[in-house]
């Protein structure tokens, strides 16, 4: 069952319980008279006075509160909604001024949490499209530990909103990846900035990932080898052919000198061929290796290869690495050795009696 979020309602509805909420309680006041004498005299007594100083604040987020859960709209059926949703860990004040300021139809709703554990739970339950996150939470786990969690677990991105701009933090913070770390009292135009920019981003991440996850595809699905080097000639990608060919690990081969990597020698005379890829990244044109080329591995098997060495090239046309494209001919080449022989015997029969041996 996929959790969604309704539609949220207009900015009004906030204001609206608010006001009616103090109009409520004003009239209370006005129709006891004996209870606006005791609030009168309660001031002189602190502990009355914070009690009711707690009541209205308590009743006020308790409103508050309530609004958010009809806002968040969670239901069974699957339903559309235009504006990115935004959950918000930290104070839970801190928490409502955000609701005010983010309470429009082009940035969506919010959900609060206090705790780090609270805040993975959410996460893991409404699948937000980013998350405000404070760095000081109850409990054992921080802001940026939960922060880092979350990333990992469920991509999901996060700004950092916090009033703590230690160098120290900050640079734990960093860690972590965000997309936003800024520091109150914030500016409501910035921030509405850094989560327009932040959503643009991890949206442009995330096609660049699947980008990649489809090349990646299409590599491994390949019956060539291949391998690709960097400007500096080192072993940026091995497919899973040119592992089985090489002897190599992509993780093992990563970095190393594509010469290491890449050892052939010439079939005949047994000279050791120059890399075809750095010949590639000097001249910047295709090429192709000698027909007679031996691929020596990594555990000294001599395998027959072919293959063709292209340059990459950036937009600009500069080159930035080379791919070298490869295949083991073992059985074309017994194939064509077979071939021979049975030229062979067949000129020899056809120039040779067959019962004496004679030449004809």
């Amino acid at each position: 069952m996929t959790l969604t979020r309704s539609d949220a309602p207009p900015k009004m509805a906030s204001w609206s319980i608010l006001i009616a909420t103090g109009l409520i309680v004003f009239a209370w006041l006005v129709l006891n008279y004996t209870a606006l004498q005791w609030l009168f005299a309660s001031f002189s007594d602190t502990s009355v006075f914070n009690s009711i100083i707690f009541g209205v604040v308590a009743t006020v987020l308790l409103v508050q509160a309530i609004h958010h859960r009809r806002k968040l709209g969670l239901s069974a059926t699957p339903r559309l909604h235009p504006a990115p949703l935004i959950l918000m860990f930290g104070s839970t004040v801190t928490g409502i001024g955000l609701q005010w300021v983010l309470d429009i139809p082009q940035i969506g709703v919010l959900l609060f949490a206090d705790s780090g554990k609270q805040a993975i739970r959410e996460v893991a339950l409404v699948c937000p499209d980013l998350v405000l996150m404070d760095i000081c939470l109850k409990g054992k786990m921080d802001g940026i530990q939960a922060s880092a969690k979350i990333w990992d677990e469920f991509k999901v991105p996060v700004i950092y909103l916090t009033a703590n701009s230690a160098i120290n933090t900050i640079q734990q913070a960093k860690n972590t990846a965000p997309f936003g770390y800024i520091t109150k009292p914030f500016d409501e135009r910035e921030l509405h900035i850094t989560i327009e920019i932040a959503l643009h981003r991890h949206k442009l991440e995330k096609q660049l990932k699947e980008r990649e996850q489809w090349l990646e595809t299409v590599l491994a699905s390949l019956g060539d080898a291949v391998i690709a080097i960097d400007d500096k000639s080192c072993i940026t990608l091995l497919n899973p052919v040119a592992e089985a060919l090489t002897g190599w690990k992509q993780k093992d081969a990563f970095g190393r000198n594509a010469a290491e990597i890449l050892h052939i020698i010439d079939a005949e005379t047994r000279i050791q061929i120059d890399s075809p890829l750095a010949e590639v990244l000097q001249g910047g044109v295709t090429i192709s290796l000698p027909g007679q080329t031996i691929l020596i591995n990594k555990d000294s098997s001599e395998i027959p290869i072919d293959d063709s060495t292209a340059p990459i090239k950036n937009d600009q046309g500069k080159i930035r690495g080379a791919v070298i494209v490869f295949r083991d001919i073992t059985e074309r080449k017994l194939a064509e050795g077979a071939l021979r022989d049975s030229e062979k015997r067949l000129s020899w029969q056809v120039s040779h009696d067959l019962l004496t041996g004679l030449i004809n």
